[in-house]
This record gives structure tokens, sequence and C-alpha cells, in this order.
């Protein structure tokens, strides 16, 4: 096959490509992406779902990646957000138009991060003669990024380091300059709004619950907490700030969604409590952390006692994005000077080597999901019990 150089992203058809009719708000429909064979690019269409079955039967060549979608009608355009230049859904659309190869890495942590957010969806992965490609969708506009993984080695941690926090702190120093009712709602660095969860959509390959999913989701938690450790300290304070924002963002909506009936009441009161402690201000002194640390894992506990007879989606995500802000908030004691066991002097080295095991994880992880059968299965395990052994050291860091 070819290797493919332009990265450009595509953007939505709003139409069916075999009918011309337009997608009506809520409909089903098939995104496909081809090689394109006169150019060095990728040509994407769009196919109304119920069309698909004739489509499917007639494309000659097959399409390099397709995925089902629910169509959303775009926001007028006096009520887009403006996503602002110096956030990180305006960087990774600037490097993606720009197409340097040294923005490679950024590229990819970014994608990341907007992944995390829910900005970006996930729909696909293609391994080529040279790369693996990540095919994300937007949640709001459908626009399709193609990001390529650069299977980050340790040697390439110090120098990502530094790039992905200049971009960082870039994006959310334009924003405190800026300030005003225009400014993002999240102090995150990243500054893009959470907004509504996106409709649901089918990735086409593996089954929700296999080890190569579960792994995925695993190199996700591996990968925000490089980020985090790679962050000085206003930026750690502010990256940890923007998850409390996320997760309160994602109960809230799990709350509305029970209802008034006598029969979740112990659970949304649970909840609340829980909304309550993240909605805290910011943890800019040791004392302000301390007091959150404690008061967030115990809400957390207490809510976590209650939510279990919540369908397993639900349940899945609020356990997942709850244990990821408490593995984030101890880690920041690395950063405030709290970690008992460490002398300060030796923080930063602290730090650094836990990130050095992080990125060993994360790179035996993504080897790791390449292979099938009982290995990967075998593997996915092990991983887990990596993970927690990592997570459970920096919690005893407090102690």
């Amino acid at each position: 096959m070819a290797i493919v150089q332009d990265w450009k992203i595509r953007s939505h058809h709003h139409r069916c490509c075999l009918t011309d009719e337009p997608f009506e708000d809520g409909e089903d429909f098939y995104t496909c992406i081809f090689i394109d064979p006169r150019s060095d690019g990728y040509v994407r269409r769009d196919y109304a779902a119920k069309n698909w079955p004739l489509v499917s039967k007639n494309l000659d060549p097959p399409p390099f990646s397709f995925w089902k979608s629910t169509y959303e009608a775009p926001v007028p355009e006096e009520k887009k957000e403006d996503i602002g230049p110096e956030s990180a859904e305006a960087m990774l659309r600037r490097m993606i138009d720009e197409d340097d190869s040294g923005t490679e890495n950024a590229r990819y942590i970014l994608a990341l991060m907007l992944e995390r957010k829910k900005t970006l969806r996930p729909v696909d992965e293609k391994i080529t003669e040279d790369r693996k490609l990540i095919f994300y969708e937007h949640k709001t506009t459908g626009d399709v990024f193609i990001v390529a993984d650069p299977e980050l080695k340790l040697d390439d941690l110090g120098r990502v380091q530094e790039e992905v926090s200049a971009l960082l702190g870039g994006g959310r120093k334009k924003q405190d300059d800026e300030g005003g009712e225009n400014a993002p709602s999240s102090s995150g660095p990243d500054g893009v709004d959470s907004g509504k969860d996106e409709p649901a959509r089918e990735p086409m390959s593996t089954e929700e619950n296999s080890p190569t999913r579960l792994l995925h989701a695993l190199k996700g938690q591996i990968d925000e907490l490089i980020v985090q450790l790679n962050l000085g300290r206003k930026e750690a304070i502010d990256y940890v700030e923007e998850h409390k924002q996320d997760l309160n963002d994602r109960i809230a909506r799990v709350r509305d969604s029970l209802g008034d009936g006598d029969e979740h009441e112990g659970l949304r009161t649970k909840l609340d409590e829980l909304r309550v402690q993240l909605a805290l201000g910011r943890m800019e002194s040791r004392d302000a952390y301390q007091e959150q640390r404690e008061k967030i894992h115990q809400a957390i506990e207490v809510a976590r006692g209650e939510w279990h007879h919540l369908d397993h989606e639900l349940r899945e995500e609020l356990t997942e994005r709850s244990e990821s802000l408490q593995t984030k908030l101890n880690a920041l004691a690395l950063d405030l000077g709290l970690a008992a066991a460490v002398a300060e002097d030796d923080l930063e080295i602290r730090k650094e080597e836990f990130s050095l095991q992080a990125r060993r994880l994360a790179d035996r992880v993504e080897k790791a999901s390449r292979s099938a059968g009982k290995e990967i299965e075998a593997f996915s395990k092990e991983a887990r019990e990596t993970w927690d052994d990592l997570k459970d050291n920096l919690r005893r860091l407090f102690h």
C-alpha cells in the first residue's frame, strides 16, 4: 500500500454521497475514508445508513476505514463556540494543516487530551507500512482528524516534556491575558469545554470489553499521568482542576438522568455531595490541597457504594473517571511538596522516576495491543496489576 502523507482534516458532507439527500438530525450514517489514487491523501464520503446495504456491496475499492455515527444538525454560525487561537483544538487543527513532521508528538498528545475531554472520539485505527493511524471524529462538527501514533520512546521523553509544556503554558497564558466573558469556563490547560455528551457511535472493530479495548483505555489513563508528571507546579494544578470540572460535569448529567423517583434518592444525594466537593476553589495552597484531597477521596468512595446498581456503561465511566482523578490528586502531592515519604529536594527526581515507570508501561501496553488471543488476555491482566501498583505508590507518597 502506498504511504499516504496528507493528514488534512476531512470535513462533514452533510449529505448522502449516493442520493445527495441531506441528512436529518438524529439520522444514522456511515463515514468512509478512501485512499485517493490521484493524490497522496484521503477522500471522505458519507452515506445514509438506510442506503448502506446497497453501498457496501458496490464499493470498489473498499474503504481504508469506515464507521457508523449519528448526525447532528450544525449549530448556527453565530452560536458556535469560539475555540480560541490558543486552545488545544485550534493548535491541533493548525498543526495538522501545516503537517510539519516535527509536531507529530505534540499532535498525538493534543488529540489524546481532546479525546479525554470527549471533544474527539476515536473511531478506528489502521496499521500502514510504517505507522499506526488513529481516526478521530469531532463530536460537534463531525470533522475527521487523522493522527499518527509516534510510539514515543524513553529517549524522546525530555523533548516531549518541553514541547507539551510549552503548548499548554502558552495556551493558558493567552486565556489569562484575555479574560472576560468569552474566556473558556474551564481553567484546564487545553481550554476546551467538555460540552454535552456526544451521540452514540459504533466503532467498527473490537468488542466493548475485549482485552484490546481495555488496553486502549488503560493506555489513555497512563498517558494522562505522563502528561501531568511532565508539567510544572502551576500547570499541574490547572490540569487537575480541569479534570475535577470534567468529573463534576459527568456526574451532573448522570444525576439528571436519574429523575426524581424514590428509587435513586440515596444515589442522587451522594452525587450531590460529591459535586459540592469537586466544585470547591482551586488548590493553590498546601492546606487547600490537603483538605480538598481528603474530602474528594471520601466523597468518591461513598458515592461508589451507591452507584453499583447503575447500568454497566454509566457505572464503568464514573468509576474510571473518579479513579483517574484520585490518581491525579495523589500525583499532585509531588508538585506541592506534600509527599511525606520524599525529601523536598528529591521531588523532581521522584516525578521523573514515576514518569519513566509510566512511560515504560505505556510502551508495553502499546506493543501488546497488537497481539491476539491468550497472549493479549494474559498481558491485559498483568498491565492492570502493574498500573494498580503504580497508583498505589503514588497514594502512599501522601502518608
